[in-house]
């Protein structure tokens, strides 16, 4: 539905975040998990305490511009745990 508005109007091109609204919202751990188990290979992962990188506990978009200008649009589907 955005490409349609794009196309359709000018005004709605450029650039947007798309993601589940704040009721929706898990920890990375649970995403990682998620994808983990859907994955038709068995995959294997770890949790790497070293901290050499900074990652966040919890994931998270702004999809505020796309509720401000695409207003009554439904956007995104909520994540099924």
């Amino acid at each position: 539905m955005i490409a349609q508005k794009q196309y359709e109007d000018i005004s709605y091109q450029g650039s947007y975040n798309i993601g589940p609204d704040n009721t929706s919202v898990i920890q990375t751990i649970c995403l990682v998990k998620m994808f983990a188990e859907s994955w038709e290979d068995n995959i294997d992962w770890k949790i790497d305490d070293t901290h050499i990188f900074k990652e966040a506990k919890l994931l998270s978009l702004d999809c505020s511009k796309v509720k401000r200008t695409l207003i009554g649009i439904q956007i995104g589907m909520p994540i099924m745990l």
